[in-house]
């Protein structure tokens, strides 16, 4: 009994203490137990000029925290697993048959490369992917730590196909990546 305490009172001290990591007010993800934690690393774009067309294709590379890992692919152990990468809301009015959202891991350098395409409805600026990550235990995860990681992107490239010109317009410079984990 008196064991169990002590181990309360030392997860519960130790989650205080991590209370004041990363920003005032910003959620703090702790690694727990044998498994750690699950969490969820929302890709989005924002637009920081009006974009001519819809956004058809993205590809970005992101440096996942050390402690974090992915799920893959047990046939292919560089490919990240179904279920581990889904879209995002911004493709939610896309038939899943015209978008195709692939990703790779490399476990040696912590590095997720992400590429979406979709067909010629395309999506607009918004939470394009969802990537389930683990956290090993006594990892600490912020937004914050993952976005100064990240920032810029390793790479980031975005297309859009222009219907009137039969051409692709480069998207790159008017998005902004950004990463929120939950």
């Amino acid at each position: 009994m008196t064991l169990k305490l002590t181990a309360g009172v030392l997860v519960l001290a130790g989650t205080i203490m991590l209370a004041g990591c990363g920003k005032k007010g910003e959620t703090v993800w702790l690694g727990n137990g044998a498994n750690g934690t699950t969490v969820i690393v929302g890709f989005t774009l924002n637009s920081t000029a009006k974009l001519p067309v819809r956004i058809n294709g993205v590809s970005i590379a992101a440096i996942l925290p050390a402690g974090v890992s992915v799920a893959t692919d047990p046939a292919n152990p560089k490919q990240i697993s179904t279920s581990a990468l889904v879209t995002g809301s911004a493709l939610s009015s896309l038939p899943a048959a015209d978008t195709m959202v692939l990703g790779s891991y490399s476990s040696a350098g912590r590095l997720v490369r992400i590429a979406v395409a979709t067909g010629a409805m395309g999506f607009g600026p918004g939470e394009f992917v969802q990537l389930t990550c683990q956290v090993a235990s006594g990892t600490i995860v912020t937004t914050g730590g993952f976005t100064a990681l990240n920032t810029p992107p390793v790479t980031f490239n975005a297309y859009g196909f222009d219907p009137v010109s039969h051409s692709t317009d480069d998207l790159t410079k008017l998005l902004l990546p950004q990463f929120m984990v939950r």
